[in-house]
């Protein structure tokens, strides 16, 4: 669980820290870090969506650290029905990402992919 957890937290932290410094989202402090959370926690709607937006950053760093979260959770079987609603929001453009200007989220996206 905790393979590409770490990019997952990554994705979120950064995420929540543009967010809070645009002043979109008021965030209140919970009991658990994000060091103490399953991955499968992050399967819920309220990260993934985090994720799918992190695909399309201008930021190359952002958009390989989102690809290679997606390729610790799609790696286990348990996880992928929990994705399909996700699969087919972000599907066009993860494919589309095997393109991305920056070589190595492309080859991360043909990974993720394959």
């Amino acid at each position: 669980d905790r393979l590409h957890e770490s990019d997952l937290q990554w994705i979120v932290c950064t995420q929540i820290q543009r967010l809070q410094s645009r002043d979109q989202i008021h965030l209140h402090s919970g009991a658990r870090t994000l060091d103490e959370t399953p991955a499968s926690h992050f399967l819920k709607d309220q990260y993934l969506k985090y994720v799918g937006w992190t695909l399309h950053d201008r930021h190359a760093e952002v958009r390989l650290k989102s690809v290679l979260a997606l390729q610790g959770l799609y790696m286990i079987e348990d996880f992928a029905q929990q994705l399909e609603l996700f699969t087919a929001r972000f599907k066009n453009r993860i494919v589309e990402m095997v393109h991305d200007k920056e070589e190595n989220v492309a080859v991360q996206a043909v990974k993720l992919i394959s």
